[in-house]
């Protein structure tokens, strides 16, 4: 079995394995939609940096990407608002990896045990029948 620091590692290898594919897949969404080609037309390529070229219908279109590898957002490159976009996007996935980093790093609490329980009355009280 993995240790749980090996499990992470191969946890963030994955997902960053994954990030890129899932970053075309919105590129290529995106650009069918902005022009009207059909996804099946449009091949994109990775170009680093959260940068994709996708071509298709006789047109080429360059995207940046930025974001949680889920749902990343993806801007055409030179489009306006895209810098306040991209890094809206950014800080999202920053929040979101600190909340990740701050659970991972909390000392371990052990649960609260439950109230001790009451021994069941076994004689009757005084006066009692």
């Amino acid at each position: 079995m993995l240790g749980r620091r090996w499990g992470n590692v191969l946890g963030a290898g994955l997902v960053a394995a994954l990030a890129g594919c899932t970053s075309s897949l919105f590129v290529q969404q995106r650009m069918s939609r902005e022009i009207g080609c059909p996804e099946s037309s449009i091949t994109v390529t990775e170009l680093g940096a959260g940068g994709y070229r996708a071509e298709g219908c006789g047109q080429s279109l360059t995207y940046v990407c930025a974001g949680p590898p889920a749902s990343p957002t993806c801007v055409k490159e030179g489009s306006a608002g895209a810098g306040a976009t991209l890094q809206a996007a950014d800080d999202q996935q920053r929040a979101q990896q600190r909340a990740a980093e701050q659970q991972q790093t909390r000392p371990y609490q052990p649960p609260t045990p439950p109230p001790a329980a009451v021994a069941p009355l076994t004689e009757a009280p005084e006066g009692g029948t």
